[in-house]
């Protein structure tokens, strides 16, 4: 059987040329961005750079996300969002089928026509070069710190273990000995499925306006009256509110 280089010289062509032409001319991997999507998981991509106008080409591809049992990101694309194009030596739809049934999962696909590396076989990767000022929601992470951005929500975490949650308006924070700190320009609810805390002081105000005491100048003692409506309200709704058990 004659070697390629040697038909390719035959032929009066190098043979390093004919390769360089024919990958050229191989779908492998490419740079595109989003023209529409759609639909879920399908998007219509065109290649970022062309050498000319007449080689701009336009595909539709399957949008891969990062995606696990464990764990899956689902990030929703826009028209205009950058993708990593890549064209698997073989292609089937069904690679992707996930179910999660450990039977189907396991399940190889035998398809004696399956081909790639073709425009039909595309697989679109959203991905891109970070830059601070074209991105509105972001996670960066750095030295062990988390730091999450979403329009106008800030979570920022560290290797301590310090957590701190900020909208522009409030600000929780929870350090690692578990003190917690709130800070808001707003009103403060403390409530649960029970009741809240602006009931709960309400009621003890409306016991204190009522205050009885007895004895004399040097000796008062709060009628007894009262302070069974004290310990009423300290077992019905202080530790109601707060979860702690009644004595």
């Amino acid at each position: 059987m004659t070697e390629p280089n040697f038909l390719a010289q035959e032929e009066g062509l190098n043979f390093n040329t004919v390769v360089e032409a024919i990958i050229k001319r191989s779908c492998i991997v490419d740079f595109g961005i989003i023209e529409d999507v759609v639909a879920d998981g399908i998007v219509k991509v065109a290649v970022a750079v062309s050498r000319t106008p007449q080689d701009m080409q336009c595909m539709t591809c399957v949008l891969a996300n990062i995606a696990s049992k464990a764990f899956t990101l689902n990030v929703k694309p826009h028209k205009g969002d950058r993708v990593l194009i890549v064209y698997p030596r073989v292609y089937n739809s069904k690679m992707f089928n996930f179910t999660g049934s450990e039977g189907d999962d396991t399940k190889l696909t035998v398809d004696m026509n399956a081909r790639g590396y073709n425009l039909m076989s595309g697989i679109a990767i959203l991905i891109n070069q970070y830059k601070e000022a074209g991105h509105e929601n972001l996670i960066t992470i750095e030295d062990g710190n988390i730091n999450a951005k979403m329009n106008k929500v800030e979570i920022t975490t560290t290797a301590d273990g310090d957590i701190t949650v900020d909208n522009g308006k409030a600000t929780v924070s929870i350090d690692k000995n578990g003190n917690v700190s709130v800070d808001a320009q707003g009103k403060y609810t403390f409530k649960n499925s029970t009741t809240d805390l602006f009931s709960v002081i309400s009621d003890l105000n409306g016991i204190l306006k009522n205050l009885k005491t007895s004895g004399g100048e040097t000796a008062q003692t709060i009628d007894p009256t009262t302070v069974a409506q004290l310990v009423n309200w300290e077992n019905s709704e202080l530790k109601a509110l707060l979860n702690a058990p009644s004595t």
